[in-house]
C-alpha cells in the first residue's frame, strides 16, 4: 500500500460497513462475469465521501475512484495514496484543464471531454508538464437532436469528419 499523506480516522462500524458493502459488490461482479470476457473495472464514486471513507475502500484493494468536482478531486487526491487511479467524471470548465493536469499526477481518466477546444487545452496542459503516461479520455459525441446545457462535440468536429 502506498503511504497516505494523512491517515484520517473513521468510526470502526462505518469502516466495516464500507468494506462489507464493497466486498459484496466485488463478489457480485466476479460471479456474474464471463471468464472468457473482459474483466470489469469497478470505479467507486467518492462524491461527498471523506478521505477516511475512501481509505476504507482502498484497504480492500480498490484502486479506481472518481469525482465529479475538480475542486474536490484536487483537495482529496494529495491526501490519499498515490497509487489511486483517479477518474474525473462529467462536465468541467475549460479553464480548469491546467489545474487538473498540474494537480493530478495519478489522474487515470477524464470522462468526458465534450468540446474540441477543451481537448486541445488538456493536450497542451499535459505537454506543458511533460507527462508521458496516457490519460484515458472519453469523448462525448452528440449523435442525437436533443438539447443539452453542455453541448457535446458536434458530429462534424471529430477528426474533421462526421462520425
Amino acid at each position: 500500500m502506498a503511504p497516505a499523506v494523512v491517515k484520517p480516522t473513521l468510526d470502526p462500524t462505518k469502516r466495516d460497513f464500507i468494506i462489507a458493502n464493497l466486498q459484496s459488490i466485488i463478489h457480485k461482479i466476479n460471479s456474474s462475469s464471463s471468464p472468457k470476457g473482459p474483466i470489469p473495472r469497478l470505479v467507486v464514486v467518492s462524491r461527498s465521501r471523506s478521505c477516511a471513507e475512501i481509505l476504507a475502500a482502498y484497504e480492500t484493494g480498490q484502486r479506481h475512484f472518481a469525482e465529479y468536482s475538480v475542486g474536490a478531486l484536487v483537495v482529496k487526491a494529495p491526501k490519499l495514496p498515490t497509487d489511486i487511479k483517479w477518474h474525473l467524471l462529467g462536465y468541467f470548465k475549460m479553464n480548469k484543464a491546467k489545474r487538473i493536469v498540474q494537480a493530478m499526477p495519478n489522474l487515470w481518466a477524464i470522462e468526458s471531454v465534450d468540446t474540441m477546444p477543451k481537448a486541445t487545452r488538456l493536450d497542451r496542459a499535459f505537454q506543458g508538464i511533460g507527462r508521458t503516461s496516457p490519460v484515458h479520455t472519453f469523448v462525448q459525441v452528440h449523435t442525437g437532436e436533443e438539447k443539452s446545457t453542455h453541448p457535446p462535440l458536434a458530429k462534424s468536429s471529430v477528426a474533421g469528419e462526421s462520425c
